[in-house]
């Protein structure tokens, strides 16, 4: 049995997700508590208000721990017949590291949202109670969460374009099935209707996630490590992600305010004088000797580049020709080293032959030197006894 947990930012979009999923097969995660069947989300805002903890940093608390995973231990027993099943909570995503470490059979999937629709869609939806720069902190603290998590477990993590995932869902369940052997079936999936945003709402979002640059340089981080879901939706012409999509989108308005404003600009200039026409020329002129400059210098940059790539290309070619050689040296001496072993085990082999052959004319020595002194004691009495015979 297979554990997989939608973690992301608290959005419609991450239930329209666990939806797709439980379509294609997942049981969701049933609590019993009381004699009431929960959710997962559910029992899970009832043991932190139980707790009266802070769910973001509650991963050493040990009655946090023991009330979430031994509870889920006891879902798993109960619903063995599922051979997949999970849930989708924007509270699971500061509890990830715990599933992760405490079950191998579990995984995550980590949608990720772009600021420009997401803001968005906040504005158009609740617009009194905005609060752009916290907002964009809920986001970028959120996502740098699910990027770490990620990066630390990207065997049984995976991080996917939220917004792709419901527009291709069969593509995107594939991928699953795919990579986990997920009982997961794409056929019949049908992509979810993504509610359209106003464009200006768009733009004055991209004005103001651009304008924090911690969230721009995390989204780009974000894009590059996101999974494409197959080879063709890697930015072909008609599969943009829509992380992309969205500045294409607000791109437009831009171009349409660009278009009347040249209206405006074309329209004062028609009553310029001459003497201000004169004066543009000029400028363009020292605009174009600008651009003749600079493109003389990328010239320059790009001979410099070339020149680089030799080089690189040379002391790569060193490299190699060092790590052979090293690798010529340690074989070598791997070769010594076994040689001298068998040399010296030959050597002590010797000693000890050695010292049993000392030991043996030690003995023998000791031997003789009995034997001579038994027949020099012999003889004594021989003579002895010669003697008293003759007298």
């Amino acid at each position: 049995m297979k554990i997989l947990a939608v973690a992301g930012l608290e959005s419609p979009y991450l239930d329209q997700i666990e939806q797709v999923l439980n379509n294609a097969g997942m049981a969701p995660a049933v609590i019993k508590h009381e004699d009431e069947s929960l959710t997962f989300v559910e029992w899970h805002d009832i043991v932190i208000n139980n707790l009266d903890i802070d769910y973001r940093y509650a991963k050493g608390n040990a009655q946090y721990h023991n009330q979430l995973v031994l509870k889920v231990d006891e879902v798993y027993s109960a619903d063995n017949d599922a051979s997949l099943w999970g849930w989708a909570d924007p509270k699971s995503v500061w509890t990830l590291d715990l599933w992760l470490d405490s079950k191998p059979n579990f995984h995550a999937l980590l949608p990720c949202f772009s600021p420009e629709r997401w803001l968005a869609s906040r504005l158009v939806g609740d617009s009194q109670n905005l609060q752009a720069n916290e907002d964009l902190e809920q986001w970028l603290e959120v996502h740098q969460q699910l990027l770490r998590v990620h990066f630390r477990y990207p065997d049984r993590t995976v991080l996917v374009d939220g917004y792709r995932s419901l527009s291709s869902p069969q593509r995107f369940l594939d991928y699953l099935t795919e990579k986990w052997h997920m009982p997961l079936d794409s056929e019949g999936a049908q992509a979810m209707e993504l509610p359209e945003i106003d464009p200006l709402a768009l733009l004055l979002a991209q004005q103001v996630a651009h304008a924090n640059s911690d969230v721009w340089s995390l989204q780009q981080t974000i894009e590059a490590s996101l999974e494409a879901f197959s080879p063709d939706m890697e930015q072909g012409p008609n599969e943009e992600p829509y992380f992309l999509d969205v500045a294409l989108q607000a791109a437009e308005v831009v171009e349409c305010k660009g278009f009347i404003n040249q209206l405006a600009v074309e329209l004062e200039g028609s009553r310029r004088s001459e003497k201000d026409l004169k004066a543009e020329l000029e400028s363009l002129g020292c605009i174009k000797s600008e651009y003749n400059d600079l493109s003389e210098k990328t010239k320059q940059v790009q001979v410099q580049y070339q020149n680089a790539q030799e080089e690189n290309t040379l002391l790569l070619q060193q490299v190699h020709l060092v790590r052979e050689e090293l690798e010529t040296v340690y074989l070598k001496t791997q070769e010594a080293e076994k040689k001298s072993s068998e040399l010296l085990a030959e050597r002590d082999h010797h000693v000890h032959l050695a010292a049993e052959r000392q030991s043996q004319v030690v003995e023998l020595t000791s031997q003789r030197d009995t034997e001579m002194k038994a027949k020099a004691k012999r003889r004594r009495v021989s003579r002895h006894w010669s003697r008293r015979n003759k007298n």
